[in-house]
């Protein structure tokens, strides 16, 4: 009996090391169940795919990497063979995109759409998106085509969409021969005018306002940068000279006059020192000794100043 105790000592050694080595053989099973190491073809990665992964893994989670911002396009895709710039464009993001070619790296292969599903980090929303779009088997070069005439037919609907947008916001011409009132005409008519949009539009009226009214068609052409043949698009009431605001060179304040677009500093200076002189103005005869008029601005000045 004595002699048998070193033998089963042995024994029980040994069944401990088969246990362990069972437990190891199990383990790795699993592990290759889980990776997908089944028996069968595994596409291999490209070098650009390796290149790409490497890359990927150097700038996982970084905030730097814009590339997932690209905008998503639905088309047809093997999760097997697609490199990462195609499933980028998919919509997936860059650490999903690692996960799988680092799933392929290891020799996994996806059997079918719905074992795509598995990915790591796929949410489920991304997969009912992709579901209808995994082709597997499909060709590399079907692959590139399909990207390439969904890529086209998104360009295609943005254009559209632009182009739907523009003309739903832009202003309608007027016709050639169409004329406007020049001092009732708003600045939405105004921006019907070829040439002239909103800027220009609030110009037009803001000089209008402080000039006190047009008289003449060609007053619209002294607002800096409009066309050289607006005057064409106007007409003046024959009431016009009469309903323009006139200001009063005896009682209006030196700051209402130097606002004038026919007034300078100098002009407004030279009615002043008469009224502190002299008094009331009477007439033009009052100023036609002054240097600062000369009749060229007294024939401008006289629809719009009152004495």
């Amino acid at each position: 009996m004595n002699r048998l105790r070193p033998f089963l000592r042995l024994l029980q050694r040994w069944r401990l090391v088969l246990l362990l080595l069972a437990v190891a053989i199990a383990v790795l099973l699993l592990t290759q169940y889980f990776f997908g190491q089944q028996t069968g073809k595994v596409a291999p990665l490209s070098a650009e795919e390796a290149a790409a992964l490497e890359a990927m893994e150097q700038a996982a989670g970084s905030e730097d990497f814009t590339a997932h911002e690209a905008k998503a396009l639905c088309f047809p895709f093997d999760p097997n063979t697609a490199d990462s710039l195609t499933l980028l464009r998919l919509g997936l993001k860059p650490w999903q995109v690692h996960n799988n070619l680092q799933y392929r790296r290891h020799g996994g292969h996806w059997r079918s759409a719905a074992d795509f599903s598995r990915l790591y980090g796929l949410s489920a929303a991304d997969y009912r998106r992709l579901a209808p779009y995994i082709r597997i088997g499909i060709t590399p070069e079907q692959m590139r085509r399909e990207a390439a005439r969904a890529q086209r037919e998104q360009e295609q609907a943005e254009h559209r969409a632009r182009h739907d947008s523009l003309m739903a916001h832009r202003q309608p011409k007027l016709a050639e021969g169409t004329t406007l009132d020049i001092n009732t005409a708003d600045t939405t008519l105004l921006k019907q005018i070829p040439g002239i949009g909103s800027y220009y539009a609030r110009r037009i009226v803001a000089y209008r306002s402080s000039l006190g009214g047009f008289i003449s068609p060609q007053q619209v052409c002294e607002v800096p940068g409009v066309p050289a043949d607006i005057a064409r698009w106007f007409t003046v009431s024959p009431k016009a000279r009469s309903s323009v605001h006139r200001l009063s060179v005896n009682t209006a304040d030196f700051r209402t006059l130097v606002h004038h677009p026919y007034l300078s500093y100098e002009q407004v200076k030279a009615i002043f020192d008469f009224r502190r002189k002299h008094g009331r103005l009477h007439a033009w005869r009052d100023l036609s000794l002054s240097p600062e008029f000369t009749p060229a601005d007294t024939l401008r000045l006289a629809p719009y100043l009152t004495f």
